[in-house]
């Protein structure tokens, strides 16, 4: 096999591709708050200054990367520029803003610049604020649809490390992702522990799935289990494997099968400890993906909730209907975010679902934006388009067609979100 030897020439041409995202340091005036201290780095709060630009200046938060040696490796700073640019192209409102970064010359100082979470991590916030339980479901939502997005990506993007020192909460109470990828990228936060091939074990050990431990890297099924831990933290404040003083035996209780924390214990509105029971398998090929992940978590919390949970969509200009290169099914699909969810079953339509998902991904509109209000005529188009041996029998009412039509729209949108 051919070896590939990295050169500065390669970083530098990745660089160039993000120079305008660069800060200079001199733009950024510090406060004397520092937020905190992780396996990354420190951060700190501080103001960029937006003068030639003619804006005024924003409060960001600033994390100053550290590394072992004096110099970054270029090996590492490669990946470091390579995970700054996913995170640049990604806009979402569960996933921590991009502001900008400096790496130096002498790859001795780098720096990631986001925007600033006011309430913290979201485990700072549950102590804090003390929120209810609905508060809680509907965060741990959040974190699910970021989750969702990021894992939607082409190609898709694993985060690596969720745990809830990577959730911050903003001014405005949403829940955000933050430092996907930098597990990978940097390498260095080694816990000290080994995995069973003799490896140095680098990531957080309670929050990590079995395979994982075992020495595996870092995948989608894997997020799903971190998610899981997640998701106990967020609603019940227990730590992963909270009966277990040291890490190390962490190894220990999950090779023997155990579960982050015992399923008959804990105590869950309308049978949610279902969710974790997929999320912890220890197959991981039968864990849900975070697309149906979320889709099963839905009608739940709407109920716990006792309102209607709807999907909120961030698009810019919607098209007009009289865009002739819209196809019957995209201008369905477009529709779909206005329609009243009232459709309390989502497994039985799991099929109508795919085939609409594959007609629309062979004819390319999956990701159109979307746009207004559909009349009935235009539904029951869309809806007929589908493979008759596929339909629901008896579905002529136009409000059980809405219903359908919404279902349709949950899955496609949890799968290829754009918000």
């Amino acid at each position: 096999m051919e070896t590939i030897v990295l050169e500065r020439t390669h970083l530098d041409a990745e660089v160039a591709r993000l120079n305008h995202w660069r800060i200079h340091p001199s733009d950024l005036v510090f406060q004397q708050e520092v937020l905190g201290f992780g396996g990354f780095g420190t951060v700190r709060i501080g103001e960029l200054q937006q003068a030639s630009s003619g804006r005024s200046p924003i409060v960001v938060a600033v994390k100053t990367l550290r590394s072992r040696c004096e110099t970054m490796d270029l090996l590492v700073a490669f990946r470091l520029v390579r995970e700054m640019k996913v995170w640049a192209g990604l806009s979402h409102r569960n996933i921590l803003p991009f502001v900008g970064f400096h790496l130096s010359q002498a790859l001795d100082e780098a720096m990631l610049i986001s925007q600033r979470a006011t309430h913290g991590s979201i485990l700072k916030y549950i102590t804090e604020k003390k929120p209810s339980e609905p508060r809680r479901l509907h965060l741990a939502m959040q974190t699910l649809n970021g989750l969702a997005y990021l894992h939607s990506r082409s190609p898709p993007i694993c985060h690596g490390d969720l745990k809830g020192d990577n959730v911050l909460v903003n001014d405005l109470g949403d829940a955000m992702l933050c430092d996907f990828g930098l597990a990978t990228a940097l390498g260095n936060d080694s816990t000290g522990l080994t995995t069973s091939d003799g490896t140095a074990f680098k990531g957080s050990v309670r929050s990590s799935s079995p395979e994982v431990l075992d020495g595996e890297e870092k995948s989608l099924p894997s997020d799903m289990w971190s998610w899981g831990c997640l998701f106990l933290q967020i609603l019940k404040d227990i730590i992963p494997y909270a009966d277990v003083r040291a890490d190390v035996q962490v190894f220990k209780k999950v090779w023997e099968g155990c579960h982050p924390e015992s399923l008959a214990n804990l105590r869950y509105p309308l049978g949610l400890d279902w969710i974790l029971r997929q999320c912890w398998d220890h197959e991981m090929d039968c864990r849900p993906n975070a697309g149906q992940c979320y889709l099963q978590l839905l009608p739940l919390i709407k109920f716990v909730l006792g309102k209607q949970i709807t999907c909120k969509l961030n698009h810019p200009t919607p098209r007009p209907w009289t865009d002739t290169s819209w196809s019957t099914q995209a201008q369905v699909l477009a529709t779909l975010p206005q329609l009243v969810y009232d459709h309390t079953s989502v497994v039985s339509l799991v099929d109508e679902l795919h085939v609409l998902k594959e007609r629309l991904q062979k004819l390319g509109m999956i990701d159109e934006a979307p746009c207004a209000y559909s009349t009935a005529t235009e539904l029951q188009i869309g809806y007929e388009q589908m493979d008759p041996s596929r339909r629901t029998s008896g579905l002529s009412d136009y409000g059980e067609r809405k219903a359908l039509a919404y279902e349709m729209y949950k899955y496609l949108y949890v799968l290829h979100l754009q918000a």
